[in-house]
């Protein structure tokens, strides 16, 4: 009874922090129910190799750094495997994450509590309109840069005494860089703020920060060496990305990688778009200004730090440049999650900028012709300025808030499908396949791979991608897992297509390799196909390996697939 009633005194202290918290809670379960996308089921495999006791790059190969997969493992171990669960913790870890930090900035900064609290409602909105709400790498890595500059922040503008607080930053640096390698230019820059911050003064504080720093990574290589699987690490993010992948804009491959030349060309290409984003400014277009927001937002902390110390002002100036490799800084649409982490940057500058604005006292007015008459300028260009900022922080919020209640509103009224757990040709392969039998299922299908429960994937490749036959060691590692493991029937869909690529361009060489293997369906005569799996047209993308042709033909035709 007395813990009923100081539970009941509790809630009633804090029933608006309560209700608050509630309310950015559920936009992040909302987040867990909407849609899904391919590139999420690639970390998913890669967990699923993980939980079974395979290696990364030896038993999973993909051109990502793996931290993404082990954070799967672990998501998939707790749901049983399942991907709507799987979606709910990954909600979950989020909503935590920044819960976590905003009791640490409660108890350290107090003055921040109030901008903290508008980023967390605003950061499920955004992550749900953009999509890096999925468990992508580009989201994690989102994710992990937010607590970390969340942190850098708040000790640099209200330094108190530096404690563990930059180990903790540190080590979500650490997870961002090993979730997507595309920031590792920004990594490194965040690196350089931390010991910023302790003043280059060399030192056991610096040192013991250096050497935490440096522990995972250590580690991390430490476990290549061991596992025997460093070979396969190195071709697939240095010789692969560097080679085969790597495609921005205005960027000139040499004989040999240059990342100077690289990372001057994302910062060439960010100055390319974000001077015309600042112009944007002039139409005071409120319809989800989030993009002009970010614009004028993370100019002004810009100059608010350089004012601070020039050497703060050009660490931010690369963390901006390096926020947005991928990204035009154009047109800011939905599902564009490749500039998710230009447009949360761009949060955390807006809802910064206005607790500085608010700590700033504004002077009283000189005399005309005064010699303050400057400051006087100066003063009422904070005012616009703030004014500005606040108009479009306030509409990018009332934007992004409706666009989460009437996508709530959607799925509640099955206006729009929730996530599942199936796939349509994966219920297909487990009904022609027995327990064990190879399967593939491409070039680009892991949301149907991660459902097959029967078959058993073919190798450690879990899709055909383009650049793989412009190098004979992809293409000669693509095929061996065919010859050690030939399936007996696998799904190659004809109309695919990945970077503007068609997939019977790209995948000619594995379909020339299967050519006297294989019979694709439409190639029996007398077989009328009867009824497709949703996605796929069994008589041109099904192949049949040739030994198994009739057993697999009466199992389709007593399936009710085909006739013949």
């Amino acid at each position: 009874m007395v813990l009923l009633e100081k539970l009941s005194s509790l809630i009633r202290k804090n029933y608006t922090s309560i209700l608050l918290l509630g309310i950015i809670f559920g936009l992040f379960l909302l987040n867990s129910r909407y849609v899904d996308y391919p590139d999420e089921y690639i970390n998913l495999l890669g967990g699923k190799v993980i939980l079974n006791g395979g290696l990364p790059y030896r038993d999973f190969w993909d051109h990502h750094l793996p931290l993404a997969w082990y954070i799967s493992s672990i998501f998939l171990f707790l749901s049983g495997k399942s991907f709507v669960l799987t979606r709910v913790l990954w909600a979950v870890a989020q909503f935590g994450g920044f819960a976590l930090l905003g009791r640490w900035i409660y108890k350290k900064h107090p003055s921040l509590v109030k901008p903290f609290l508008a980023f967390f409602v605003l950061y499920p909105a955004a992550s749900l309109y953009f999509w890096f709400h999925l468990f992508l790498a580009d989201s994690l890595a989102v994710f992990f840069f937010s607590i970390a500059f969340w942190i850098l922040l708040a000790e640099t503008f209200d330094n108190k005494s530096l404690g563990r607080s930059l180990f903790v930053s540190s080590f979500f640096v650490f997870c961002m860089i090993m979730s997507s390698a595309t920031f590792l230019y920004m990594g490194a820059v965040l690196y350089l703020w931390h010991a910023y911050l302790y003043k280059f003064k060399v030192d056991k504080k610096l040192l013991s920060l250096i050497a935490w720093s440096i522990l995972p990574y250590g580690i991390f290589v430490l476990n290549l060496f061991l596992t025997k699987t460093w070979n396969d690490f190195y071709f697939a993010n240095f010789v692969y990305n560097t080679k085969y992948y790597i495609s921005i804009p205005n960027y000139v491959r040499g004989p040999h990688f240059n990342p100077f030349k690289f990372s001057w060309t994302i910062i060439s290409n960010f100055s390319a778009g974000y001077l015309p984003l600042l112009t944007k400014i002039k139409y005071l277009d409120l319809y989800l200004p989030i993009g002009t927001l970010a614009g004028i937002s993370t100019l002004t902390l810009f100059f608010f730090l350089f004012a601070k110390n020039w050497f703060l002002g050009l660490m931010y100036f690369l963390v901006l440049s390096f926020s947005a490799p991928r990204s035009g800084l154009q047109d800011f649409k939905e599902t564009d999650y490749q500039s998710s982490m230009f447009l949360v940057l761009g949060l955390i500058s807006s809802v910064f900028v206005l607790w500085l604005f608010s700590k700033a006292k504004i002077k009283p007015t000189p005399a005309k012709g005064s010699v303050e008459a400057m400051d006087d300028w100066l003063s009422d260009l904070r005012r616009v300025v703030r004014l500005i900022t606040l108009i479009f922080f306030i509409f990018t919020g009332i934007f992004l808030l409706v666009n989460s209640f009437n996508t709530a509103y959607k799925i509640y009224t099955q206006k729009l499908p929730t996530i599942h757990n199936a796939g349509p040709a994966a219920t297909f392969i487990d009904e022609v396949l027995d327990q064990g039998d190879y399967y593939f299922i491409g070039p680009y299908e892991p949301n149907e791979s991660f459902y097959v429960k029967k078959g058993v994937w073919v190798g450690k490749h879990p899709s055909l991608l383009p650049q793989f036959r412009e190098g004979d060691e992809l293409r000669d590692s693509y095929l061996k897992q065919f010859s050690e493991h030939p399936p007996r029937i696998f799904i190659f869909k004809q109309s695919a297509s990945i970077f503007q690529t068609p997939a019977l361009e790209f995948g000619k060489f594995f379909l020339d390799w299967a050519g006297d293997k294989y019979t694709r369906l439409e190639k029996v005569k007398g077989v009328e196909v009867l009824r497709n799996p949703t996605g796929v047209d069994l008589k041109g993308d099904l192949y049949i390996k040739n030994t198994d042709l009739k057993s697999i033909l009466l199992k389709l035709q007593d399936l009710g697939y085909i006739s013949f």
